[in-house]
């Protein structure tokens, strides 16, 4: 009986335990359909487009901007992964590289590419503050009444790139960087925020 009772509990957290992660899957992708119109993971370019309109809609950007904060990560690459797999999938993600390397799809001309890297990173509890985009570390070189100018942290290697902030606006000048980025993380140092960020060749602001 005994046993017989044992069998009986355990289908029944079995059940319980199936009932609760379908729930969790249905109020996942009702969330995702409501905040971003698409599920998570993408699986095809078909979707991929759709989700590409979509972002046509500030608020539904920020929104997958603030989702893809919450993934989190150790590092800046560990985020950047992580994040790529839970919205493209291996499946889809699998076909592209962020230059377009080894024949596969260019990921850096689309919209959602600007939202990986829409979150940059500073570090003002020093004497000289840090800001981190792209792995790559910046010091604060002037204050201008209507900017500050950052230069990358590898000036004297001379790498000529700068960022050009506003309160709303970041500017990336100079580009490419004359060296690989160095910063490997963690994080938890920084204090992250979301900008809009272009990337320009010209001088001026």
């Amino acid at each position: 009986m005994n046993v017989k009772l044992s069998c009986m509990q355990a289908e029944i957290s079995r059940l319980t335990y199936m009932v609760t992660n379908i729930n969790r899957a249905v109020t996942k992708e009702k969330v995702e359909l409501d905040d971003f119109g698409v599920i998570f993971p993408l699986m095809s370019t078909d979707q991929l487009d759709i989700l590409e309109q979509l972002l046509n809609d500030p608020e539904k950007y920020n929104n997958l901007v603030e989702y893809i904060k919450q993934i989190g990560g150790g590092h800046l690459n560990d985020i950047t992964h992580r994040a790529m797999q839970r919205i493209m999938g291996n499946c889809l993600g699998s076909m592209f590289s962020w230059l377009g390397q080894k024949g596969k799809i260019a990921l850096r001309p689309f919209k959602i590419a600007s939202v990986f890297k829409a979150t940059i990173y500073f570090f003002t509890k020093r004497k000289n503050p840090q800001l981190l985009l792209d792995n790559h570390l910046f010091h604060v070189k002037n204050y201008r009444s209507t900017h500050t100018v950052w230069t990358c942290s590898k000036e004297y290697t001379k790498c000529k790139v700068r960022i050009h902030a506003s309160e709303n606006k970041f500017e990336v000048r100079y580009l490419p960087h004359t060296h690989n980025a160095t910063f490997a993380g963690p994080t938890g140092q920084f204090e992250s925020q979301i900008v809009n960020i272009k990337y320009l060749q010209c001088d001026g602001f």
